[in-house]
C-alpha cells in the first residue's frame, strides 16, 4: 500500500470518528420548560442529518478509488472539498473536520519516491 493511501484512509477515519461525534455529542443547547438542556444533532435534525455528515467520508474515501500513482489528483479534490466543507460549516461542525482535511492535504502533496532503474 502505498503511502498517499495510507494518509487517505487515516483521513476518512478521522472523517468518520468527526461524523460520529456530531452526531451524537451533546453540542447543542435548548431551553425548555425544565431549563437548559444538551442534545444532539440526532436528537436536533434526526436521522435526516446522517446523510449530510457522512458526505465528508465518502469525499475522504473516493480516492481510494483509484490506484497508483492516479490517486494523487482525487486526493487533491478531495482535500479541496473538504476545505470548503470545513468552511461552510466552520459555526457549526466544520471544526470537527479540520484534521481530516489535513491529512487529505498531505496525502494530496506527499512527495513521490523517483523510481530507480
Amino acid at each position: 500500500m502505498r503511502a498517499e493511501a495510507r494518509w487517505v484512509i487515516a483521513s476518512a477515519i478521522l472523517a468518520l470518528a468527526a461524523s460520529i461525534i456530531a452526531f451524537a455529542a451533546p453540542l447543542y443547547t435548548a431551553a425548555g420548560p425544565e431549563g437548559t438542556v444538551r442534545t444532539g444533532l440526532g436528537s436536533v435534525s434526526g436521522w435526516q442529518s446522517i446523510a449530510m455528515l457522512l458526505l465528508p467520508v465518502v469525499i475522504a474515501l473516493a480516492p481510494l478509488a483509484f490506484r497508483g500513482s492516479r490517486i494523487r489528483t482525487p486526493a487533491i479534490v478531495a482535500a479541496a472539498l473538504l476545505g470548503v466543507w470545513c468552511v461552510l460549516g466552520l459555526a457549526s461542525i466544520g471544526m470537527f473536520y479540520v484534521p481530516s482535511f489535513v491529512l487529505m492535504a498531505i496525502a494530496a502533496t506527499y512527495p513521490r519516491r523517483e523510481r530507480t532503474p
